[in-house]
């Protein structure tokens, strides 16, 4: 906004009003009160939070890829046992196109 602005200087110059004393100590009283000490840092939950769930998903991952990398070596075996070449190479096909017309 523009620094010229009246609206914005009458807006900075406000200040929140006092409260009631009496409500003041109402709301103090009212604010749960956490006697219980900060926790510790400790190595535990840090290994319960982060390493169990990174080591479990690199688990599935490793186990994934074995699987994945198990059927491609008995697709390729069972290809070469067929009599198909093991190369990338496409099968021969033969074709009878015959030109009908022109």
């Amino acid at each position: 906004m523009s620094d010229h602005d009246p609206i914005e200087g009458a807006l900075q110059k406000l200040h929140p009003a006092r409260l009631d004393p009496s409500l003041l100590a109402r709301l103090s009283a009212a604010r749960p009160h956490n006697e219980t000490p900060q926790k510790k840092f400790s190595w535990r939950d840090m290994f319960l939070r982060w390493l169990v769930p990174v080591a479990t998903s690199a688990c599935v991952a490793v186990g994934t890829f074995a699987f994945l990398d198990r059927n491609r070596s008995h697709e390729a075996h069972n290809t070469s046992a067929n009599g198909v070449a093991s190369t990338h190479e496409p099968p021969p096909v033969e074709s009878q196109d015959y030109l009908v017309s022109a």
